[in-house]
């Protein structure tokens, strides 16, 4: 059995996870982010003081038997009247009531969506919240608040870090440890930086175990750049990010270009086709996309070359 870590949340995660699952004999750990404060999780954290459930939600659907229906039932959005809640965001929140904790709300989910092969773990059960300086060095907090700030503004984030809530410190979660000390493998990205991979980093002792593990470290890169968070940002910008928490063996970077009208869409929304400047012996390039309505990671293309990845790096 392969034992595959991966660090993250969004739907680059969920993108990653349908293919990862589809790999035989690897065990996934999914470690996600508790920081995220916007939109119906927001909400859910100010009224009921449960912790993120969005990331929580994305994941264990990806990693479900039944992906397409779960999908179509815990993405279901009701109108203004219940404020825009998704049904996942929902039925998370009642779990944690009705169990007395996240924690055995998030055992309950499991095995409600039949995830029993794999297990998403919340890096940590601490309230946090992200909080940057940016380049004119104003300190501004919260997810939403922090890209709402760089798009006006039009700067970028200096640093980052992780306030705990509640007056708590930030404790990680013993089973995040656990599975990074076990693991073969760890798969960072793809997905927000700033909002989605960072805050996994910022945990005490979640770097240091990642550092110290002899599993090989993967990085998957961002297809597009991302208002609000990596503007301008080159492949190189990326992972020196990313390098300044964890070291990286390998570099998965997309090679095909997506199509001129596509782009030009993009463009008119502030992204960019996030390209590499120089040359990297880490570096593996492959074709990645999937480009329908919108760009993203194809999960059967990031499961053939990461089960390539293994096979090669399996004595």
């Amino acid at each position: 059995m392969i034992n595959v870590v991966t660090i993250g949340g969004g739907t680059g995660s969920f993108h990653l996870l349908l293919g990862l699952k589809k790999i035989e004999d690897v065990k996934i750990s999914a470690i996600v982010s508790m920081s995220d404060n916007g939109g119906s999780t927001g909400l859910l954290i100010t009224m009921y003081g449960v912790l993120p459930p969005g990331d929580i939600r994305n994941c264990l659907v990806a990693l479900s038997d039944d992906t397409e229906i779960w999908t179509k039932i815990f993405s279901y959005r009701f109108d203004e009247r219940l404020q825009r809640h998704n049904l996942g965001n929902l039925i998370l929140t009642a779990l944690y009531h009705i169990c007395g904790s996240f924690e055995e709300g998030l055992k309950r989910a499991h095995e409600i969506l039949e995830v029993e092969k794999h297990e998403v773990i919340p890096v940590t059960y601490t309230r946090t919240m992200i909080k940057a300086v940016m380049s004119d060095n104003k300190v501004v907090e919260g997810e939403t608040q922090i890209r709402d700030y760089s798009k006006k503004k039009k700067i970028k984030i200096k640093t980052l870090e992780l306030k705990p809530l509640d007056d708590k410190i930030i404790i990680p979660n013993p089973k995040a440890i656990e599975a990074i000390r076990k693991s073969d493998f760890i798969i960072i990205g793809p997905g927000s930086l700033y909002s989605s991979i960072l805050p996994n980093l910022l945990v005490p002792d979640i770097s240091d175990e990642i550092n110290k593990s002899k599993a090989k470290k993967i990085l998957i890169t961002n297809i597009m750049t991302e208002p609000g968070e990596t503007d301008g940002f080159t492949v190189e910008d990326f992972v020196g990010v990313i390098e300044k928490y964890v070291n990286v063996d390998s570099i998965l970077i997309n090679s095909k270009k997506p199509s001129k009208d596509i782009l030009d869409e993009y463009t008119k929304e502030g992204k960019e086709l996030m390209v590499n400047k120089k040359n990297d012996p880490r570096y593996v390039f492959a074709d990645l996309l999937n480009e329908k309505d919108v760009l993203r990671h194809d999960p059967e293309k990031l499961r053939r070359v990461l089960h390539w990845i293994f096979l090669r790096n399996i004595s």
